[in-house]
């Protein structure tokens, strides 16, 4: 290579350093930056989204709980009616076969 060649390789190597890179370098840069944004906002959206499922879950459980107690209720008084059923049935049974 001749002395013009070198020549003209430094010159192009002077315009890349001299713009190129400091684009490159802020384009890198503000990806970054970015980035960091992105991270932090994806974190806040995943911890109202926990926060939320724990409500629900919490809402989930309360009515769960509810639902048994009234199963529970619903099943006592369906046993305290059959008592009250049968108690009036012997009743009836009895006062017929004292007409008898």
């Amino acid at each position: 290579m001749n002395h013009e060649s070198w020549e003209f390789f430094k010159n192009i190597v002077d315009i890349v350093g001299t713009f190129f890179l400091p684009l490159i370098a802020w384009v890198f840069y503000t990806v970054f930056q970015h980035s960091k944004k992105l991270a932090t906002l994806e974190q806040k959206v995943n911890d109202q989204i926990n926060m939320r499922l724990e409500n629900l879950e919490t809402k989930f459980d309360s009515l769960d709980e509810k639902m048994d107690i009234v199963k529970e209720n619903v099943m006592e008084n369906k046993l305290h009616f059959q008592e009250n059923m049968n108690t009036c049935m012997n009743t009836i049974l009895l006062e017929i076969k004292k007409e008898k």
